[in-house]
């Protein structure tokens, strides 16, 4: 973390004063000193509320939700301390080779609410009420992922029921082929057809049987609305995606907003409850599956959720915001 804290300093600093202002994400740690250093507007943006302190949630990382407020002060005391141990240093030695004075909290520094874009849909994830941004939330900002999907794509689905999309973006997993195994015995137990995402890099003649189709990346946008549901990892640009597909969502968390994300979906009658990758089975995948497919309060769910973020344009909306004077 240090060393990429310094790559930061040496690849920012020179663009930031090319800039007219800066606009930082995820974990963009000198980013705004970078920002301050040129004379540069600096703002933040979240893709999930988690990512700001509040009693309503633990820090990000923890596997579980819904726990109580004092735990959840508690786990962001942790949080910043945790930070400022293994970021405040490095950020401190950046800040004064540019001729800063130093800071004393590197979460507040590089995610200070008050200058934050929270870029989520309302309906879905809405800021705490202690969080004070300066803006509403602008709905997911999400690539137009122009292109048709690919021939044998269209063949599948044309060939029989709905299929199921399994995928879990670019999570490592250090055991592919014991992992599409699983999943493929998983869609026998479900009874159902499936496409599986093997990776950008996979290939895709993977042969799982009759009733799986192997791909590699695939547009999201064009092949969601064409499918039953979507397992996934729980990022937020999927979960975005299969929210405005008006799909069930059965979640694997792998790590940090992962957690939440599976957690708000599941409390919200859009998925079932989260199944963290380690506790991944072929039983338990199938069951969820089968539980998302056959629930027709889920499928209602997320097709009245569709219908709320149908033409939401959330980067459209956060470059109004930022383009403000």
């Amino acid at each position: 973390m240090p060393a990429e804290v310094v790559a930061q300093f040496e690849l920012l600093t020179d663009l930031a004063r090319e800039a007219d202002r800066v606009v930082a994400a995820s974990l963009v740690f000198a980013a705004r000193s970078c920002a301050e250093h040129a004379g540069r507007p600096y703002r933040y943006i979240a893709f999930a509320p988690e990512t700001f302190p509040s009693r309503h949630h633990p820090g990000l990382g923890e596997r579980f939700q819904n726990l109580p407020s004092w735990f959840n002060r508690f786990s962001w005391w942790v949080t910043h301390r945790l930070d400022n141990w293994l970021l405040r240093m490095p950020i401190n030695r950046g800040r004064a080779r540019l001729g800063l004075p130093p800071i004393a909290d590197a979460l507040e520094h590089f995610a200070d609410p008050s200058l934050g874009l929270l870029a989520t849909d309302a309906e879905l994830a809405p800021a705490p009420d202690d969080v004070r941004l300066p803006d509403a939330p602008t709905g997911a900002m999400l690539l137009d992922e122009n292109g048709p999907l690919p021939e044998e794509v269209e063949a599948f689905l044309a060939a029989g029921q709905r299929p199921v999309y399994i995928g879990f973006g670019s999570m490592p997993d250090a055991r592919p082929e014991w992992t599409r195994a699983l999943i493929a015995e998983a869609v026998r137990r479900a009874g159902c057809r499936a496409i599986v995402y093997a990776g950008a890099r996979a290939g895709a003649r993977l042969d799982l049987g009759p009733d799986i189709l192997v791909v590699g990346k695939l547009p999201h946008d064009r092949l969601f609305p064409r499918v039953a549901l979507a397992v996934h990892h729980g990022g937020a640009g999927t979960c975005a995606r299969a929210a405005r597909a008006g799909i069930p969502q059965v979640i694997l968390p792998h790590l940090l907003d992962q957690f939440p994300w599976s957690a708000r979906l599941a409390r919200r009658g859009l998925a079932p409850r989260p199944l963290f990758r380690r506790n991944l089975t072929s039983k338990a995948l199938a069951l969820r599956i089968r539980q998302a497919l056959e629930d027709p309060a889920m499928r209602a769910a997320a097709a009245q959720l569709a219908r709320a973020l149908a033409g939401r344009d959330g980067a459209e909306q956060a470059a109004a915001i930022l383009s403000a004077p």
